[in-house]
């Protein structure tokens, strides 16, 4: 007997709400997502090693790793200033001290399931839009690491 359920996997509706303990400590959210890349990537974590003993035995371990997440935006709206004004608040330079914030992340599912990542900082993103060939500006890209993902 052929199984008749449909499994609903669009992520259409997804919301983000990133809340920054120095420069956003009331949050901001991020609704809008660019439409040319893959707008929220969550690449795998390796969290164990392995190898083999010199007499074949397999060896294995786990390691403590980084969560990357990184965000595609479409430049130019709400999330691209709020995000350009958080990367430059932890941006060091000769004349300016980063903010030091302490980020977390929740992810609003569509169908009412929440994820939060937490105790992440900003790593890097593009200080300026750059524009493309074809005469648009290009997806703005955030990426950020935490410790820890629930």
């Amino acid at each position: 007997m052929a199984n008749n359920y449909i499994a609903p996997i669009t992520a259409t509706g997804i919301t983000y709400r990133v809340v920054a303990s120095e420069t956003f400590p009331n949050g901001f959210d991020i609704t809008e997502l660019a439409d040319d890349t893959d707008p929220f990537d969550f690449p795998d974590a390796d969290i164990a090693e392995y190898g083999i003993a010199l007499n074949g035995t397999l060896v294995t371990w786990n390691k403590a790793v980084a969560l990357p997440v990184t965000f595609n935006i479409v430049p130019t709206l709400d999330e691209d200033k709020n995000l350009t004004a958080l990367y430059n608040a932890n941006r060091r330079t000769k004349d300016h001290q980063p903010a030091g914030d302490i980020i977390t992340i929740t992810a609003n599912y569509p169908d009412g399931t929440k994820h939060t990542l937490t105790n992440g900082i900003i790593v890097s993103g593009a200080p300026l839009a750059g524009v493309a060939q074809n005469g648009r500006f290009k997806t703005r890209t955030f990426t950020f690491v935490f410790a820890n993902a629930g």
